[in-house]
């Protein structure tokens, strides 16, 4: 759709998907999304609650908002006790 007569994403878009492609292993030709996802074990209390802490803190590092608890996607609010629309299952202490 963007290489599309008229569309004015074009001009800018379509070579940074290109240069993002050609940067990746895979070699798409086009890439939006990072390909460096690293998955660890959770192998202990304290590295499951560092990684929900990570998380949460994403929008707010983002600059999307200033405190976790205001993204309201975010499952700190649930941790907050402030439920969120989607359910989540909060971990107590005792279980981290």
């Amino acid at each position: 759709m963007l290489r599309q007569p008229g569309e004015s994403r074009r001009e800018w878009l379509v070579p940074l998907l290109e240069k993002g492609g050609n940067r990746q292993k895979k070699k798409s030709r086009h890439q939006l999304w990072q390909y460096n996802n690293h998955a660890e074990e959770v192998f202990s209390n304290r590295f499951a609650r560092i990684k929900i802490n990570y998380i949460h803190q994403n929008p707010v590092e983002a600059g999307l908002v200033d405190r976790a608890t205001n993204y309201i996607f975010s499952s700190a609010r649930d941790y907050a006790g402030i439920p969120g629309p989607v359910k989540v299952t909060v971990l107590d202490r005792h279980q981290l």
